[in-house]
């Protein structure tokens, strides 16, 4: 699984990312706090090859 981070605007559209091994589009599985303020970490899941990502977004 990878780390990334984002810093989300509130005019942005939430997508689903690609999965970066089969290119299939990744489902969001789980949101929970991250450890800075206006943050949060969100997972996403490939449900062709089971790949997971990471993804710390700022959404203020």
């Amino acid at each position: 699984m990878r780390d990334f981070e984002f810093r989300l605007f509130a005019t942005e559209i939430i997508g689903h990312p690609r999965c970066t091994e089969c290119s299939t589009f990744m489902w969001l599985s789980i949101i929970e706090p991250a450890d800075k303020p206006d943050h949060d970490l969100r997972l996403f899941e490939c449900p062709r090859c089971q790949h997971a990502m990471r993804v710390k977004v700022r959404y203020r």
